[in-house]
């Protein structure tokens, strides 16, 4: 289960989170199960981060750095609208 503390950072912004990774070098963030879905995460640093079944469905992933993450499963899904006349 994702860390409290881990999830309050990153909903400050990637700022604030930048300036949390920097100062915590050697924190491994915990975002596993975590229900990130459409959230902005453009540019954040997620590196060594676990994010194992956390639902990141419509979240915006541009230039994330994800080196060494940890993802158990990486599932995509499709949503289709279908419009009936």
């Amino acid at each position: 289960m994702a860390s409290q503390q881990h999830l309050d950072m990153l909903k400050q912004g990637a700022v604030e989170w930048k300036k949390w990774r920097l100062e915590q070098p050697k924190e491994h963030p915990d975002l596993s199960d975590a229900d990130l879905h459409d959230m902005d995460l453009h540019g954040f640093d997620l590196s060594e981060a676990n994010m194992s079944n956390a639902n990141l469905i419509g979240a915006d992933l541009h230039e994330i750095n994800c080196k060494g993450q940890f993802l158990r499963v990486l599932v995509v899904v499709v949503q289709i609208s279908v419009l009936l006349i």
